[in-house]
């Protein structure tokens, strides 16, 4: 029996080495993983009024990109880190159909970045192409921060901030908002910049730096302009504001509808997700304990795509879809709304020679109506326009108001030559 219990003695003593080495061994493992902080910053840019996995003009699915799909992207990323910062780069309530909107009481866009918790949002080009006064009734709605850091109003005051600070884990982000200074030029003619002055953001940026200098750990830009310089237009481009300002770590760039998961310039990374919600860009900031302060101690980037290499699309969120539901059926409703009738003939020939869309190659009476229109409308002694559709097309029957949307599907301005 005194055999046993010292044989019992024995084998407890051993359990309790072994646990010993097993907690002496696992926290010099961990020790340095736990000192990190890591910052994912998610960035949207040129919806364009997708909400909704839905084609307005052409009243069918397109689940390509969408709000509602980015979600479920979004909230997957905040649950695996929730020190999850997200941005919009503008363009965001000009197309497929948004613009229905502008006079309701709520836009779906404002909605559904409530509903996703957006941090910032930066204008875009096109969030002026309705005029000041429906600016701002739209984006009144938004909760989260307004930016346009290079738009100022003739007495010198900001028009909007230029950045906002947004607190993770204990960092403090510098978020600066610019536009394309393009916007001079493409609202020209139009009342829609009264009584703001478009400045250069190259310059705009700098000045936002200082002010945010000794108040946060990193600064990340959010430009609703391309990589390279439009149309070789000097500081239009955030490769010079990279290139201006390496104290930006990171930039979300816009504009241009093109997709780029990261390029590096100047140590700045850059990247953009192309347009319509088809990707959403992705920047992770990772921070580790020096001498008793958290510093920058790697970055990078890369842009989710909605449609995974399978061919399969990443599937709306469906509690967000059924916050949406409502002014998706309007925009279904409005699309379907017959305004006139063809008869005779339809107004796109068949193409000739296969693969060549003759809409693009010949006059057609679609193109030769929408030209009468622009005449008889604006009171013009010559108009220009090209259809920006190969497979346009009006049949004979009901014309309902998502035909003339399907054929005429973009807006920019005139040409003075």
């Amino acid at each position: 029996m005194q055999k046993m219990k010292w044989k019992n003695y024995l084998c407890y003593f051993v359990i309790l080495i072994l646990l010993g080495t097993a907690v002496t061994v696992k926290p010099s493992i961990s020790k340095a993983e736990e000192s990190d902080v890591n910052i994912t910053l998610l960035g949207t840019a040129d919806i364009h009024g997708r909400f909704m996995p839905w084609d307005y003009a052409l009243d069918g699915a397109n689940t390509s990109g969408s709000l509602t799909q980015l979600y479920t992207v979004i909230k997957k990323v905040r649950q695996e880190n929730p020190n999850t910062i997200l941005v919009d780069a503008g363009d965001t309530i000009q197309g497929n159909s948004v613009e229905l909107f502008n006079d309701q009481p709520q836009s779906p866009m404002m909605v559904a970045m409530n509903a996703m918790e957006y941090d910032a949002w930066a204008f875009g080009n096109h969030e002026f192409n309705f005029g000041l006064d429906t600016l701002k009734k739209v984006s009144e709605q938004y909760k989260g921060k307004t930016l346009a850091g290079n738009i100022y109003k003739e007495n010198g005051e900001r028009f909007l901030p230029a950045y906002t600070i947004v607190e993770k884990g204990g960092i403090k982000v510098g978020i600066i908002g610019m536009n394309t200074p393009m916007i001079s030029d493409f609202e020209k003619g139009t009342d829609h910049l009264d009584g703001l002055v478009v400045k250069n953001p190259v310059e705009e940026t700098k000045k936002a730096i200082k002010e945010l200098e000794g108040k946060v750990d990193v600064m990340v830009g959010v430009m609703h302009m391309g990589l390279e310089n439009e149309n070789g237009i000097p500081g239009t481009g955030v490769q010079d504001i990279a290139n201006a300002c390496p104290e930006l770590s990171a930039i979300f760039a816009a504009h241009m509808h093109k997709l780029v998961k990261k390029e590096v310039i100047n140590g700045v990374i850059i990247t953009e997700p192309d347009k319509y919600g088809t990707h959403i860009s992705r920047i992770d900031l990772t921070f580790t304990k020096q001498n008793g302060k958290l510093v920058l101690k790697d970055k990078t980037a890369t842009a989710i795509p909605v449609k995974n290499t399978d061919g399969t699309t990443i599937v709306s969120d469906p509690t967000l879809e059924d916050t949406l539901t409502p002014f998706h059926e309007y925009a279904r409703g409005d699309a379907n709304v017959v305004v006139a009738q063809l008869k005779g003939r339809n107004l796109v020939p068949e193409n000739e020679i296969k693969g060549i869309p003759s809409v693009q190659i010949q006059e057609t009476p679609l193109s030769d109506f929408f030209h009468e229109v622009m005449l008889y409308y604006i009171k013009a002694d010559v108009v220009a326009h090209q259809i920006d559709n190969d497979n346009a097309r009006l049949d004979v029957g009901p014309i309902k108001k998502k035909d003339i949307a399907y054929n005429y599907q973009y807006v920019l301005g005139e040409i003075t030559v």
